[in-house]
């Protein structure tokens, strides 16, 4: 078999795993009380109504000094696909599912840029394969795919803004820094905080350019993002008097009357630096693998998506510091990232039995991150109360608390 042949064999291998891994996603209907915000915001758009949620039925079961504005607090990017998606007959539960399979597909455009042709030993392909793996089975990102939440769509965004500027470093081929300028953009688009990836993917591409181009390639990756920045904060200003929504933290009565927002509040600043690793162990392997790539091999690549990790959740602990919320599904952007790092820093292996060593470890630690990732797949969260009139007429069914419940250990 050519190299060619094998490498679709190796793309239809991974799409079959991921298509039928997170189909159980489709099965279920939105019933928590985030995904019913969006549902209400995406409606208003298709109907040519205002972004916000201010008179809607949902108000009634939402904390006022939160969610009573004349705009809503994010981009409006997310609820835009919704209704994209709704003109096009698909459900809602279809955002976060193809958004999973445009991560995959991030990670093996990745596998295949970085070890097609010059994979220094016969087992590269075997961590390719398993780079896409741990971007399949990511806890993280399965426990984002049962909702329809921003944070899978947010996850390949910026999956694909690393993939674009890796391949760029790789190939020199300027259409590469316009996939990473766009995806930066639909990503700042659907949540702000993905500004903060713009350091560490300008750092990536100005150091593969001339010095005379870094100026020009920085404003080619910056500039669609800035746009989307510029035209939301003159929107919001204009709406609201202020340029940043100060009351997203959580009003103290509003926590005391609802269990979920006070279990938010509940964990430590660094809740993310401990929730990760146990949460995900096969993308802090597949991190550990990265910083050995980048400290003794001197890999840039694998540098680069370390420090967009590092930099991500820095400023994750920094915003549950300042009293923002801290939730398990902030995370979803780091496991493609961690993935890719396997791809990128397998072809710093010096030989075949440094290759099964890696290999051995991230593998047992993927069996350890597809149990928790099916266990979420296969219990969905219990559904918060909602109002009548909202999505569902019944007010005060399912009155548990949405609390994220324990995997098998």
């Amino acid at each position: 078999m050519n190299r060619g042949r094998s490498w679709w064999l190796v793309a239809g291998l991974c799409a079959l795993v991921a298509a039928a891994f997170w189909a159980r996603a489709l099965l279920r209907s939105p019933a928590n009380t985030d995904e019913l915000i969006y549902l209400v915001l995406a409606r208003s758009i298709l109907e040519g109504g205002a972004y916000s949620l201010r008179g809607s039925a949902l108000m009634e079961a939402l904390p006022t000094a939160m969610y009573d504005h004349a705009i809503f607090n994010h981009p409006p990017g997310f609820p835009i696909l919704l209704g994209a998606l709704a003109r096009l007959g698909l459900a809602p539960v279809f955002a976060s599912y193809l958004a999973a399979l445009a991560c995959a597909t991030a990670v093996f455009v990745v596998v295949r840029g970085y070890l097609w042709k010059d994979a220094r030993t016969p087992l590269a392909g075997l961590l390719g394969l398993l780079a896409v793996m741990v971007c399949v089975f990511d806890p993280v990102l399965a426990f984002c795919v049962r909702r329809v939440w921003m944070d899978a769509t947010l996850a390949a965004m910026v999956a694909w803004s690393f993939a674009g500027v890796l391949l760029f470093r790789r190939n020199g081929r300027i259409v590469w820094l316009v996939v990473a300028a766009l995806a930066l953009a639909a990503a700042v688009g659907t949540k702000l905080l993905a500004v903060v990836f713009a350091i560490p993917l300008v750092t990536a591409a100005v150091l593969a350019v001339p010095a005379g181009k870094r100026a020009l390639t920085a404003a080619g990756i910056l500039l669609p993002a800035f746009g989307v920045i510029v035209a939301w904060e003159l929107t919001f200003f204009r709406a609201t008097g202020v340029w940043w929504p100060d009351w997203l933290r959580i009003p103290a009565e509003a926590a005391a009357a609802n269990p979920f927002l006070a279990s938010r509040l509940t964990e430590g600043p660094l809740f993310f630096l401990h929730r990760w690793p146990t949460f995900a162990p096969a993308a802090v392997a597949a991190l550990v693998f990265g910083v050995w790539s980048a400290w003794t091999r001197q890999n840039r690549d694998s540098a680069i998506l370390v420090f967009g990790v590092v930099v991500y959740l820095a400023v994750l602990v920094g915003l549950g510091a300042a009293g923002i919320s801290r939730e398990t599904r902030y995370l979803s952007p780091l496991g493609p990232l961690a993935a890719m790092m396997v791809a990128v820093g397998a072809r710093d292996l010096p030989g075949r039995r440094q290759a099964l060593v890696a290999a051995a470890i991230i593998g047992l630690a993927l069996t350890a991150s597809a149990r928790v990732a099916d266990f979420y797949l296969a219990n969905p969260l219990p559904d918060e109360p909602h109002p009548a009139g909202a999505i569902r007429s019944s007010r005060g069914e399912n009155k548990t608390s949405n609390r994220e419940r324990t995997p098998p250990q």
